[in-house]
């Protein structure tokens, strides 16, 4: 398997804070064989299930008055296969999600 990833994060102002992120890994079978109808076929050099060759990761979170924080988080991940024989192939997608929270005060007496 080879790979690397990269990430990044800045948090120069008090409200607001930045991060990104990115990966590649390249992971293949060395050395697979898979029976199919009763013959073992081999899958060497195939690339591994469920794993996409690239993943990229970007968030914002902003804080209002020290109390309200917004965030936006946006993922993307290339196409990856779902079979040993690299046949199925699911595509690449992304993700964004929005996000709001506030601090709970402690009730006054």
């Amino acid at each position: 398997m080879r790979g690397v990833e990269l990430t990044a994060a800045l948090s120069s102002f008090r409200s607001l804070r930045l991060s990104g992120g990115a990966s590649y890994t390249d992971a293949r079978y060395d050395e697979l064989n898979e029976v199919v109808a009763g013959t073992a076929v081999s899958r060497r050099g195939n690339r591994s299930i469920d794993l996409p060759l690239t993943t990229l990761n970007a968030f914002v979170l902003y804080t209002i008055a020290h109390e309200v924080t917004r965030g936006s988080f946006l993922r993307r991940a290339s196409n990856f296969y779902i079979d040993m024989a690299n046949t199925i192939c699911v595509a690449g997608h992304s993700t964004l999600d929005a996000s709001i929270s506030s601090r709970s005060r402690a009730p006054s007496d």
